[in-house]
């Protein structure tokens, strides 16, 4: 199965696994259909954290569909393992309006969480990359997942900050972290409380209120396999205080056939 439009990507995968990936659902699916979809967030969101956040695609009504890519993972018998979303922003500053792509929350009820993330961010940003005509765009996460933030370091272009690489943010980068904080936090679940630390793009409080059901403990979170990335995380956030790291990067067409290369050298 392979279907591909400017609202949606249908994909057939190893081991009878299959992959939908809606851009903005909330502007054109149907109330039934929404409403299929979002049960299917909710089942895996449940069968993972016993809950549900109250941010984002947990809060009724369409808006938070409106401006989301939602990629969900399904197994051989259409039951549905995995999701992602990724926030879409158009940011204004510098003169011009740059389009950011947060990767947001990521559920997976399995058990090979590496390979399942990998494939439920990859996949959607591979194809808005298409959508784009194969021009570059910004991506942005905030986490406090040590795993997460080594996939983010690892795999896109750029990235600030980086566990192997000491450098400076670029203006560009620093409004774009800047901005997310300051006027889309509620869209990550940060509460009034949240600072942004410029030197270090730590995001301070970020589990004091709608997004509590996913504070972790440092014993708790998903570590790197890399330890120069848990070293950061564990030096530079404050899990009993809540803080998360604001990674900004980009995705290019170099970076998607680099990925895609790999993949098939490491299938064979």
């Amino acid at each position: 199965m392979f279907h591909f439009s400017s609202r949606e990507l249908r994909l057939s995968l190893s081991s009878g696994r299959s992959l939908r990936s809606y851009r903005f659902p909330g502007r054109w699916m149907k109330e039934r259909e929404l409403d299929r979809l979002r049960e299917d967030v909710k089942s895996i969101t449940i069968a993972r954290l016993g809950a549900l956040p109250s941010y984002g695609l947990f809060l009724p009504g369409r808006e938070a569909w409106s401006n989301r890519i939602v990629t969900c993972l399904y197994a051989r018998d259409r039951t549905p393992v995995a999701f992602s979303t990724i926030v879409f922003y158009a940011l204004a500053f510098e003169g011009r309006v740059h389009h950011v792509f947060q990767l947001g929350l990521v559920v997976n009820s399995g058990r090979s969480a590496q390979r399942t993330i990998s494939t439920v961010y990859s996949y959607p940003l591979a194809y808005m990359l298409a959508l784009r005509g194969f021009r570059q765009y910004w991506i942005a996460q905030v986490s406090m997942i040590p795993h997460l933030i080594g996939f983010v370091a690892d795999t896109f272009v750029d990235v600030f900050p980086h566990y192997r690489y000491r450098r400076a943010p670029t203006r560009t980068v620093r409004d774009i972290a800047r901005l997310l904080v300051s006027e889309h936090g509620y869209e990550f679940g940060t509460e009034p409380e949240s600072r942004l630390d410029e030197a270090t793009f730590v995001v301070s409080h970020g589990y004091d209120g709608a997004a509590e059901l996913l504070r972790k403990s440092w014993d708790d979170v998903a570590k790197h396999r890399d330890r120069r990335c848990n070293e950061l995380c564990r030096r530079a956030l404050d899990y009993e205080r809540g803080d998360d790291l604001m990674l900004v990067g980009r995705v290019n067409l170099a970076m998607l056939l680099r990925r895609t290369v790999g993949q098939i050298i490491r299938r064979r």
